[in-house]
């Protein structure tokens, strides 16, 4: 499983997505969904393995990333 944290200017953690069973699932949401985030504040996100509680990546949300 995957979700997505979701955080702010200063890289602290804001939220998070639902679980997806993988990594292909959750970057269709985010494509879907990362305008709705960033005009809600999210600054970046933060793709994280839920096994491990590690972060595979991390993406801004600002116009032009």
């Amino acid at each position: 499983m995957v979700t997505w944290r979701y955080l702010d200017a200063a890289g602290g953690e804001v939220g998070e997505s639902p679980a997806f069973p993988d990594r292909a699932g959750a970057e269709a949401w985010i494509g879907a969904s990362w305008v709705d985030l960033r005009d809600r504040g999210v600054d970046a996100v933060e793709l994280v393995d839920d096994e491990g509680d590690e972060p595979v990546y991390r993406m801004s949300l600002a116009d032009g990333s």
